[in-house]
Parts: structure tokens; C-alpha cells; sequence
């Protein structure tokens, strides 16, 4: 038998007992108990697990079960057989009469409804109605079950699933059918509307500091501050840091508008167990249909303004332009091309000799980072900047150099070679590990190098970026065991002076942006004399790079800078180049071959 099975949903308003019931005969046990076929549909009514009623051919209903009770109310019951249920036009339950009835045409139906209880109490009802044939005649076979328990679980469900648990704000899944409904509404109205993804800077230090308790306070305040200041536009926690906002604003003073109110509400500090927490937060927007005519394209939009403002200056806005596309594609490229040029062991250190003024001899060497393309020309690091601020690519690259260093060094120690220092770059990646420093010291130890033939440089950025929290820890262990600890770039950044008190420096390296036009701009001049001075007066050394002319070499000699490194002298070489550079020094010569 074909069973073809329609489904309605609707609400009644009165329970299935309101019918307006009609007095007709009841067909009786004598009238039918030679009719084989019908005893057995009263038989399967009788035992049905379900509540089941059974109509004729006119509709009227012939027999039922006690499970219908619950459903139909006890006066009610009493006086259904013979009702005639195809008459029944009136009240809310239309909808179910009239897919009963549809069973003239197909063999079975399926209703699902909701009824109120003489309390008032919605119940969720499932009606199955199936056409059975015996012979020239047929009856319908109605089945009545009680759904409100499976509803409840389903709306419950649903929730969950559709609600972030710790902010109870929407998930990412109600975020990603919001953002479908918007795209399907907007391409038949032609209208617009903007997506802003939202980062919180600094969650995983406080995560890390004060524990996830204190990292889920502070998300469930980023909802409540986030959702009453964009009101009424939509709001999501995407999961982890990261929260979306829908809204209908589109041009860019709109943005920035709703922007400049999320910064207003978010910067603002936090209480957690009488501990103030700072948090910042950074945003990337994008707008239908122009940055994106999909969900996925507007989200990759999005994605791609959000990582320019995290790159750029963490705490700001930025609006999806097409270069930043391309930006993001070459980013992709140059950490494609340094993957493989670590895999396949073409990261190597150059090394560029330093200059001691006083004595005109070389007093060492800064490490420089290059790598070998395929065919074998030597690159500078800039080629491969994207990979340099992937914490995780730039962690093993930095550890590929120190590891190649160390090795040179080892083997111009075994020549007996006056190599004087080396100095090597250390980023924000290499203090995201707590055990640098002891690791750093380890392979000293192994391979037989004193602590004071090698440097470390350090910018600013190290004091700020991923791991800054152990920068402090890791310099005062470096510098006890006898590490020199060098300012790289000093100058150019926010907090030099405070960084020389708090911090063990003992080498400033003048920025070669002062010393290009020493010669020329009197603010440069000023700016290299008074770093000189101040290095002299706190016993610390001063190295000016990018020495290029003997008119700035001059210069910064005459103000009295200790060291200086520059192709003047001799650009960066390899550890072969730097073995026949000592072999072949003599004190008093000053300029090397290039």
C-alpha cells in the first residue's frame, strides 16, 4: 500500500473536546459482528499502544479506545461514537478535519498541532490518519500522540545549540543562519548591510595569568557591554576571543560610528575578584554585497580587515579594501616560500663584522638572517617578512639560526679564530617559550662557548608582543650568566628610556634611519649625539648601524660612538667569508673588501 503523507503544523485554540458533537446512532457490536473485517480494526483500536479511533466511510466515528481520553476529555468520550466528523466545519481545528478528510484522495496524513488543557497548558499533538480499504467499503484509522515531552527536548535542543553557553549570546551557527537569512533578504531587495568581526587583544594573557575563570568573566562582560551598545543590531560570540556584529549600517562614517561606540564600552576596565583587567579589542568590517555577495565571502572579508588591524595597531578599526586581499595573498606567498626554505634547510646565517673605533680592529659580529632560493641567489629577511610575524614559523626559524650560529661558532673556536662576539636577533616569538634563556645557555654550555662571546638584540616589540611577560625573567638570567644584552633600534620606538632602567641593557644600537643623514639633518645629528651621550653616562656601549659613507663613520666617531657596522666595512658574509676575513685582518685596517 502507498502511503503518501502530508504534514501541517498550526496551533488550536481549544482542545480536540470542543468539538460540537452530533447525536447519531452508534453502529453496535450486533450490526457489525459478522463483519470479519471491521473486528479486526476494532481489535487493533482496542490494543493499540496509542490513543486510536476508527471512522467509516460517512465519517462517523465507530469505536475507540480509553488512551483517548486523556486527549478528548471524559464527556466528550462518552459521547463520540457516531459522531460525524466530516460535518464538522467550525473552530480552530479546521486544519485537522480538513487533512483527516484529504484521505479520499491519499492513503495516509500526518498533523501536528498544539492544544490548551483546561488549564491553559499548551500540549503538542500528533495525528496520523490512514485510509484502509475492506472491500467495497473503507474506514479511516485514526492514531493521537502526546509530542509535548519530544517538542519541549527539540525547542531545548534548538536553543542550545543555537546559544553560546558561557555569554548566552547566538553561537556561530545562529550567527551563520543570521547571515544567510540577511544575503537571501538582501539579494531580492538589493539592500545592504555590514559585518564587524571583533578580537579581544589581550584574552589569552589573562587567560593564562588569572585563569579561565577570570577569562570567562570577562567574556560574559564583553556580551553585556557589547550587546546593550550596538543595540539593536545582532551580536554573536563566534567562539574563543572572537565576537560578530550584523548591522544595517554600510559607508564607512557608519562604521566608524558604531566602531567608536564598541571601542567606548569595551576599552573600559574590568573587575574580576577586585583585580582590574585591561581589555582592548580589535575590529574588522566588511559590507554586502560589495566586499562579498555570500556569507563565506563576507566572512573571509571580514577575516582579512581584522587581521590588517591586528597587524597594523592592535585596538583599531579597519575596513576591507581589495589590497588588502592582495596583501594577504603575498603574506600567504612569503610563508609558503620560508616553510619550504626551512624544510629544506635554506635559512642560514650571514655574518656582518663590527667595528671597535678605538681600536680599528673588528670586535665582532652581528648574526643576520638570509635564505637561499632554489636556484640559489641569497635573500634579506624582508622577502620573508609574513613568516617573521607568524609566532609558530618565526619560533622555528629564529631556532634554525641560533642552532647554525652556535655551530660556526664552534668551529672558529676549534681554528683558534679571534671572532670577538656574536651578536643574534631575538624576537617576541622566541619569549613566548618560559625556557629560552635555559635552553639558549644549555647549548652554550654543550658546545664549550662562554656566555660573554654572544649578544642578544632585542626591539622594543619584544616588550610588547607574545611572551612579553617573560621577557624580564629571561634578560636578568642572560645577563647574569655573562650574555650581553643589546637595544636594537634604539630611538624608534615608545618606551626606550623606561625600558634602559627596567631592563639590563648594555649595548644601544642606533637606529640607521639617524645615522642615513647624519651628515645632513641637524635633528638626526642631535638625535645620534644625545643617544651617545646618554649611553655614556649610563656606562653603556653605542653601536651605530648602516654606516654606508667615511663622512658618517667620521661623524659618529667624533661624537664618540664605540662601535659601528655598515657596508662601509663590509657587508654580511658567510661563516666561510668571515674565516678568511680573520685570517686575513691586520690591526689598523679599518675598511674591508666587499
Amino acid at each position: 500500500m502507498l502511503h503518501n503523507k502530508h504534514s501541517v503544523s498550526f496551533v488550536a485554540s481549544e482542545p480536540l473536546s470542543s468539538f460540537e458533537l452530533q447525536e447519531t446512532p452508534c453502529i453496535s457490536e450486533t450490526q457489525t459482528s459478522g463483519a470479519s473485517p471491521f473486528s479486526l480494526l476494532e481489535e487493533l483500536v482496542r490494543r493499540s499502544p496509542h490513543a486510536a479511533l476508527l471512522m467509516d466511510s460517512s465519517w462517523r466515528i465507530v469505536c475507540f479506545n480509553d488512551r483517548c481520553r486523556p486527549f478528548l476529555g471524559a464527556t466528550a468520550s462518552s459521547r463520540l461514537p457516531g459522531f460525524s466528523l466530516k460535518d464538522q466545519a467550525s473552530s480552530d481545528l479546521t486544519t485537522v478535519v480538513q487533512s483527516m478528510v484529504s484521505v479520499d484522495q491519499s492513503q495516509q496524513v500526518e498533523v501536528e498541532f498544539v492544544s490548551l488543557s483546561g488549564k491553559g497548558q499548551k500540549k503538542w499533538r500528533e495525528l496520523e490518519a490512514t485510509r484502509i480499504s475492506t472491500g467495497l467499503d473503507w474506514y479511516v484509522l485514526v492514531i493521537l500522540r502526546d509530542i509535548t515531552r519530544r517538542k519541549e527536548t527539540e525547542a531545548r535542543l534548538r536553543r542550545q545549540s543555537f546559544q553560546d553557553t558561557i555569554t548566552g549570546l547566538p553561537n556561530r551557527a545562529a550567527f551563520q543562519e543570521e547571515i544567510d537569512r540577511r544575503v537571501k533578504a538582501g539579494k531580492k531587495t538589493e539592500g545592504g548591510f555590514s559585518m564587524l568581526l571583533c578580537d579581544l587583544d589581550n584574552f589569552k594573557y589573562i587567560n593564562d595569568t588569572l585563569g579561565h575563570d577570570a577569562g570567562d568573566a570577562l567574556l560574559r562582560s564583553v556580551a553585556e557591554r557589547l550587546s546593550t551598545s550596538i543595540f539593536p543590531n545582532f551580536a554573536a560570540r563566534l567562539g574563543g576571543d572572537e565576537f560578530a556584529v550584523l548591522t544595517a549600517a554600510n559607508t564607512k562614517q557608519e562604521l566608524e560610528a558604531l566602531s567608536r561606540e564598541i571601542f567606548a564600552v569595551l576599552n573600559q576596565p574590568f573587575s574580576f575578584k577586585n583585580r582590574t583587567i585591561s581589555c582592548h579589542v580589535s575590529i574588522g568590517a566588511a559590507t554586502f554585497p560589495q566586499d562579498g555577495a555570500s556569507s563565506s565571502e563576507l566572512f573571509k572579508a571580514s577575516d582579512i580587515a581584522l587581521y590588517d588591524a591586528k597587524r597594523l595597531r592592535r585596538g583599531s578599526l579597519s575596513i576591507f579594501r581589495s589590497e588588502l586581499r592582495r596583501k594577504l595573498e603575498l603574506d600567504a606567498s612569503m610563508i609558503s616560500i620560508a616553510r619550504a626554505a626551512l624544510s629544506e634547510g635554506r635559512i642560514e646565517p650571514y655574518y656582518q663584522p663590527k667595528i671597535c673605533f678605538r681600536t680599528n680592529q673588528v670586535a665582532g659580529f652581528e648574526a643576520l638572517l638570509r635564505w637561499r632560493a632554489a636556484s640559489g641567489r641569497i635573500n634579506a629577511p624582508d622577502t620573508i617578512s609574513a613568516a617573521l610575524e607568524d609566532p609558530s614559523l618565526a619560533l622555528a626559524i629564529s631556532d634554525c639560526i641560533i642552532r647554525r650560529v652556535i655551530e660556526d661558532i664552534g668551529a672558529w673556536q676549534r681554528q683558534g679564530l679571534p671572532y670577538g662576539h656574536v651578536a643574534i636577533n631575538i624576537s617576541a616569538a622566541d619569549f613566548s617559550d618560559s625556557a629560552f634563556a635555559e635552553r639558549l645557555l644549555d647549548r652554550l654550555h654543550q658546545n664549550a662557548i662562554p656566555a660573554s662571546r654572544i649578544q642578544v638584540e632585542v626591539t622594543e616589540t619584544v616588550f610588547l608582543g607574545r611572551g612579553a611577560e617573560n621577557v624580564d625573567e629571561a634578560l636578568t638570567l642572560l645577563n647574569k650568566e655573562g650574555v650581553s644584552i643589546a637595544l636594537d633600534d634604539f630611538g624608534t620606538g615608545y618606551a626606550s628610556l623606561s625600558h634602559l632602567k627596567q631592563y639590563p641593557v648594555d649595548i644601544l644600537k642606533i637606529d640607521r634611519s639617524f645615522v642615513k643623514n647624519i651628515n645632513t639633518s641637524p635633528d638626526d645629528t642631535a638625535i645620534v649625539a644625545a643617544v651617545v651621550n646618554l649611553g655614556r653616562n649610563l656606562g653603556v656601549k653605542s653601536v651605530a648601524e648602516g654606516i654606508e659613507t667615511r663622512a658618517q663613520h667620521d661623524a659618529v666617531v667624533a661624537m664618540g660612538c664605540d662601535f659601528g657596522q655598515g657596508f662601509l666595512y663590509a657587508p654580511a658574509k658567510t661563516s666561510s667569508c668571515v674565516v678568511s676575513l680573520l685570517k686575513q685582518h691586520h690591526p689598523g685596517k679599518l675598511l674591508f673588501p666587499s
